[in-house]
C-alpha cells in the first residue's frame, strides 16, 4: 500500500474512533443506574394499567422517557415519580425505597393505588398519594427534606404519629379526608409533636375523627402559618 494512501486513511480511522466513543459514551449517559431500573420493573410488575411507555421492552426508564419518570442527568438516578391521574391499580411495594435519589413522589388520583404506606420512600421533598390505607408511619418523619406532605383522602386510621413533628422544612401539611383518631401529638407531651413545625404555613388535618383539646402553644407566633383547616371530630 502507497505511503499516501495510508495517511489518506489514517484520518478516516481516527474519526470512526471518535464516532464509536461518542456513540459508547451517550449509550453509558443515558442508560438509567441499574438499581433504579431494577425497581421500577419491580413495580411494574405489581402494577396495572400503567403507561404505554413502561410497557416495551426496555431497560432504560430514563433514555426512553418512560412517562412519569425525570432523572438526574449526571448521574442517571429517578428523581421524581409523578403518575397523577393514570388509573393504575395495585399497590406500593417496598421496592420503592430502592429509588434512594426520589424527591417527588405523586400518585394521586389512582383510587385502586392503595395499600399500606411503605416507610422506605427515598429522601423525598414532594409526598401525594391517594387510598393508601393503614397507619401513618412514623418513619416519614425522617425525610428531613420533605417540604410538602400531601396524604389527604386516604384511608389512614390510627393516631397522627409524633415524628410528623421532626419535618421541620414542611410547608404544607395536608391529612384531611382520612379515618385519623386521638389527640393531636405535641413535643411537650410527646417529645416531638406539631407544634415543632415551624415552617409550616398551611394545617389541612379537617374530616377525621380528631379528639381533645387543643393546647394554647400548639399554634404560636413563631409559626408561619397562613391557612388551618381542622376537626371532625371532638375537638
Amino acid at each position: 500500500m502507497a505511503k499516501g494512501e495510508r495517511e489518506g486513511r489514517l484520518p478516516l480511522l481516527l474519526l470512526l474512533l471518535v464516532l464509536c466513543l461518542l456513540a459508547q459514551s451517550r449509550i453509558a449517559a443515558a442508560a438509567t443506574h441499574p438499581q433504579d431500573a431494577a425497581a421500577l420493573k419491580s413495580l411494574m410488575r405489581k402494577w396495572s394499567n400503567v403507561p404505554a411507555s413502561w410497557r416495551k421492552k426496555s431497560n432504560d426508564p430514563c433514555g426512553d422517557r418512560w412517562d412519569g419518570i425525570e432523572c438526574n442527568g449526571a448521574n442517571s438516578r429517578v428523581t421524581s415519580l409523578n403518575l397523577f391521574g393514570m388509573n393504575m391499580k395495585g399497590t406500593l411495594s417496598d421496592d420503592i425505597g430502592s429509588l434512594t435519589e426520589l424527591r417527588v413522589l405523586d400518585l394521586s388520583s389512582n383510587k385502586d393505588l392503595g395499600g399500606p404506606l411503605t416507610p422506605a420512600i427515598g429522601k423525598l421533598v414532594q409526598l401525594i398519594g391517594c387510598s393508601f390505607s393503614g397507619t401513618v408511619p412514623s418513619e416519614l418523619g425522617n425525610l428531613a427534606q420533605l417540604e410538602f406532605f400531601g396524604l389527604n383522602s386516604n384511608q389512614f386510621t390510627g393516631r397522627i404519629p409524633p415524628s410528623l413533628g421532626k419535618l421541620s422544612k414542611v410547608k404544607w401539611l395536608d391529612l384531611a379526608d382520612n379515618k385519623l383518631t386521638g389527640l393531636l401529638p405535641n413535643s411537650r407531651d410527646n417529645g416531638a409533636g406539631l407544634d415543632q413545625l415551624l415552617n409550616a404555613e398551611h394545617f389541612h388535618l379537617n374530616q377525621n375523627s380528631l379528639e381533645g383539646p387543643i393546647p394554647e402553644y400548639m399554634f404560636n407566633s413563631s409559626m408561619n402559618l397562613k391557612h388551618i383547616d381542622f376537626w371532625t371530630g371532638t375537638i
